[in-house]
């Protein structure tokens, strides 16, 4: 398929923006802004989520999934506020392991995989990946194709 970037449309009729296909899934994945925002604020993210099952008082079960619930349906607005402003779905991934990761350190109860101590962690943190790679390309479609920013 040949594309005309004079018109910004290909031979199909399908509109490319002037880019090649390439080019245009590129700037989806990664976004405009790149990774540096999604970091920070991932981490800001998995600091006030880990620092909040502290703070609070979590008496029972009930209280830490409602706090777990919380923390992640906070990331999963703030990856929609990133998608909006031009932030790429695997920015968008990455911020939400953030909060993610915090609360499976402080929910899910780890199993010993092997003798060692860092083997403690991977149950945790694969549940968060997993958490991440659901919402954060979820949130990428809510803040781009279905809500995009006016302008």
């Amino acid at each position: 398929m040949t594309v005309d970037t004079t018109t910004a449309r290909t031979d199909g009729g399908e509109r490319t923006d002037g880019r090649p296909r390439r080019a245009a899934l590129r700037a989806s994945l990664l976004g405009e802004h790149g990774f540096e925002r999604a970091t920070v604020w991932g981490a800001v993210g998995f600091a006030l989520a880990f620092v909040s099952f502290d703070l609070l008082p979590v008496s029972d079960g009930g209280t830490a999934a409602w706090l777990a619930a919380t923390a992640v349906a906070v990331g999963a607005l703030g990856a929609v506020a990133m998608a909006r402003i031009g932030t790429g779905a695997l920015p968008c991934t990455l911020f939400m392991y953030g909060p993610a990761a915090a609360v499976g350190l402080r929910t899910v109860e780890p199993r010993y995989l092997d003798a060692l101590p860092a083997g403690a962690a991977v149950e945790p943190l694969a549940v968060a990946a997993a958490v991440a790679l659901a919402i954060g390309p979820a949130s990428y479609v809510v803040g781009r194709v279905i809500a995009p920013a006016d302008g």
